[in-house]
């Protein structure tokens, strides 16, 4: 598990849909999943130290947590405070923002009451 949110596969997952939304020129798609997958690494580790270690163990248990209604406000809060601190060499804003966004709909829809961490990463 990458601290207390995500295993390796889970952290993979997210690595390949990411890698199916981003493009980058001259590199081949091994390549760049090897890179999206360090990068989505990075961005979770930046994205718990915003989210209380309380809050973090709620991400696996559905019976618990945030309104859905909140959850795009959230997302929109955690994806600036990653984005304040994760500069990606090579990569613009908005390709950064591209990037650290799933990452940040991932870690708080698995703060949405009825969901987890494993719903939000397991959907098809």
């Amino acid at each position: 598990m990458n601290g207390i949110f995500l295993t390796d596969k889970q952290l993979t997952q997210i690595a390949t849909a990411v890698n199916k939304e981003i493009n980058l020129p001259f590199v081949g798609e091994e390549a760049e999943q090897m890179m999206f997958r360090g990068i989505v690494s990075m961005v979770v580790r930046v994205g718990q130290t915003f989210i209380p270690y309380q809050w973090g163990k709620l991400m696996h248990d559905v019976a618990v947590g945030i309104s859905p209604e909140r959850e795009d406000e959230a997302v929109d809060w955690l994806t600036r405070c990653i984005n304040k601190n994760v500069d990606v060499p090579f990569m613009s804003e908005d390709v950064e923002v591209k990037l650290i966004r799933p990452v940040a709909k991932v870690l708080i829809g698995g703060l949405v009451k009825g969901r987890s961490l494993e719903t939000q990463t397991n959907k098809g």
